[in-house]
């Protein structure tokens, strides 16, 4: 990215400088994929306009500086360049595209995923752009969460991705291509089968041999009847100490536990000694070698993400919502 590309992305062209509110508010109404070549539907001039209504040009100061000017002082300047209105294109891609919904269809910005693919309507397919600005993606560290607190490793990293090292191992284990039964919900999960499918094609191609069998409800998929081998499981926590999950989940009085799927007597005492401590450095570092034995030593998971809670209300209502599935109605959450 350089002060070009900025420059270009706030042009005249996308932020409409010379209309006025009276002529942007006549803008809406048309069909971009009707219209060809790149110039841009009515509906961005508009929706730019009413976005930096003050905005008078964008000047290149040198190749890494810029100086936006407004017509009139305007004290939310730093916020209205914040709007997804102002995100940063590159110049060169843009005019490389044929028509503006061709570039709409696969921009290119400057964030932290890429367009890989994009079929309307069917699916949008992005991937880790490792050279982004700002670093890379960031991944679960373990099971962990932020609110954790000075309870969060933060220098706990999840395992690496690396195919040959996985071959390594199963050479090792004396793996020799049994079958491995998924135990799978078709729904319960958003992508659920579209994800266990992507999984078992990414373990196959370091020799895995799990396979997909379908079942209709929990209790199936818990069942002791049969060969036991991977199934999907959200692991939520409900406060913030780690008490909450791992030890809720996979201690002697958790589900993992008690239902024969898996334990390990180290972690077993351990949980004990956390459950009960009081001494924040003594469970910090117990803390830590359970997570060494839950995802290193005898796996009992493997984080493949951390999911979001979406909430949609209207803009009037002053109801907040939280960070967990918890719909907390009391008065105080309504500004009273």
């Amino acid at each position: 990215m350089t002060a070009e590309d900025v420059a270009f992305s706030f042009g005249p062209e996308r932020t409409g400088w010379g209309l006025s509110l009276d002529q942007a508010r006549n803008l809406f109404g048309s069909v971009p994929g009707q219209a060809q070549g790149r110039t841009p539907p009515p509906e961005v001039l508009a929706v730019a306009r009413r976005t930096y209504p003050a905005l008078e040009r964008v000047e290149i100061v040198d190749a890494g500086t810029i100086r936006v000017v407004s017509r009139v002082p305007d004290l939310a300047l730093e916020g209205r360049l914040t709007r997804n209105t102002g995100m940063i294109i590159s110049r060169a891609a843009f005019e490389a595209s044929a028509t503006w919904l061709d570039w709409a269809r696969r921009p290119i910005g400057t964030g932290p995923f890429r367009v890989v693919e994009f079929r309307p309507d069917q699916a949008l397919v992005l991937e880790a752009f490792d050279e982004y600005w700002g670093g890379r993606a960031p991944v679960p560290r373990g099971l962990q969460f932020d609110f954790y607190g000075p309870m969060l490793h933060r220098d706990w990293e999840a395992p690496r991705f690396d195919p040959a090292e996985a071959r390594r191992l199963l050479r090792e284990a004396g793996y020799k291509g049994d079958p491995i039964p998924y135990r799978l919900l078709a729904g319960y999960y958003t992508n659920q089968f579209t994800t266990a499918q992507v999984l078992v094609e990414g373990w196959r191609a370091v020799g895995l041999n799990v396979q997909i069998e379908m079942r209709e409800n929990f209790p199936q998929v818990l069942s002791w009847e049969g060969q036991r081998g991977v199934r999907d499981w959200s692991n939520s926590a409900s406060f913030n100490d780690p008490v909450s999950s791992l030890t809720a989940q996979h201690g002697p009085e958790g589900q993992q536990w008690q239902i024969g799927e898996w334990r390990n007597e180290e972690f077993g005492a351990l949980s004990q000694q956390f459950e009960t401590g009081s001494e924040p450095a003594e469970r910090r570092a117990l803390f830590r070698r359970m997570l060494e034995i839950a995802e290193r030593e005898d796996p009992a998971y493997t984080v493949l993400h951390q999911s979001v809670s979406l909430t949609a209300k209207r803009r009037d209502l002053r109801w907040r919502a939280g960070q967990s599935f918890v719909m907390d109605f009391r008065g105080r959450n309504w500004g009273a």
